[in-house]
């Protein structure tokens, strides 16, 4: 939560070893690095550091960046961090916003493991999410980094629901689930979880990127859009264009009347060479 984020700037080293135990990770090459926050800044992402510091609304652009870029496109993450952060509303008010999204995932996820791997939602109580085993002991440690408020209850019921686990699917590790669903069968399980989300998501973007480019939707924070550039831009070229039209049929105007005055002149120079002879 936003209240357990340090209220005191951090240097980049510090940043990135808050962040290494901020959110949680399986591989060591998915540590966020200094390149990557330069570049989200860059990108415009994150706010620029003030002297080199980071706060909090740094602290919590990054979580929320390093949540969201394993499902989707830094484009689409661009477009739905400024459209939560639209008008007024607080940074601070769209990490908790974030946090209690991230929370009820978890949860949900949560529940869905417990029952591939037999345990019953009998043996927790009512509106405490259960950890019986390393997959559940993984989004137990997730919901406590960034969320906080799943992992107390988590703490507490851990060692039963993981005896519970182990009594219910007749296993002695607690990790292969009812009899049929091996790990592949789980890890497949819910890759097409996180992929049938995945297309809910993309919905959603798209939904808001045809809403974007209606011509009755003005742009968030005051931004212009790029189809209101790409119109002020035509009219400063065909301004351009105009002023180059007119400047030549003036060029073209005044070179008509020198020929047409032409003879004229030459006339009167030969009837002036005629007297002086």
């Amino acid at each position: 939560p936003w209240g357990q984020l340090p209220d005191f700037a951090l240097y980049m080293d510090q940043v990135l070893g808050y962040m290494d135990r901020q959110i949680i990770r399986f591989r060591d090459d998915d540590a966020l690095t200094s390149a990557m926050v330069n570049n989200y800044t860059k990108s415009g992402l994150v706010p620029r550091a003030e002297g080199k510091k980071y706060g909090r609304e740094h602290l919590a652009y990054l979580t929320a960046i390093c949540v969201l870029k394993r499902v989707m496109s830094t484009r689409d993450m661009d477009l739905l961090i400024r459209q939560e952060l639209r008008g007024r509303k607080s940074v601070e008010d769209g990490y908790a916003a974030f946090c209690d999204s991230l929370d009820k995932a978890l949860r949900i996820t949560l529940r869905e493991v417990e029952q591939r791997e037999g345990l019953s939602p009998d043996a927790v109580p009512e509106g405490e999410p259960a950890s019986g085993g390393a997959a559940e002991a993984g989004m137990a440690d997730a919901a406590a980094k960034v969320s906080g408020t799943a992992a107390d209850s988590m703490a507490e019921v851990g060692k039963e629901a993981a005896e519970a686990g182990r009594e219910a699917a007749g296993t002695a590790e607690g990790v292969s689930g009812t009899p049929g669903h091996s790990l592949a069968d789980n890890a497949i399980h819910f890759a097409l979880l996180s992929y049938a989300a995945g297309v809910a998501s993309r919905r959603y973007v798209a939904l808001l990127r045809k809403q974007h480019a209606r011509p009755d939707s003005a742009p968030p924070s005051g931004k212009v859009s790029r189809k209101e550039t790409r119109e002020k831009t035509a009219r400063r070229e065909a301004k351009a264009a105009g002023k180059t039209a007119k400047q030549q049929a003036k060029a073209s105007e005044k070179a008509a009347k020198r020929e047409a005055k032409a003879p004229e002149k030459d006339a009167e120079r030969d009837s002036r060479h005629t007297e002086a002879n």
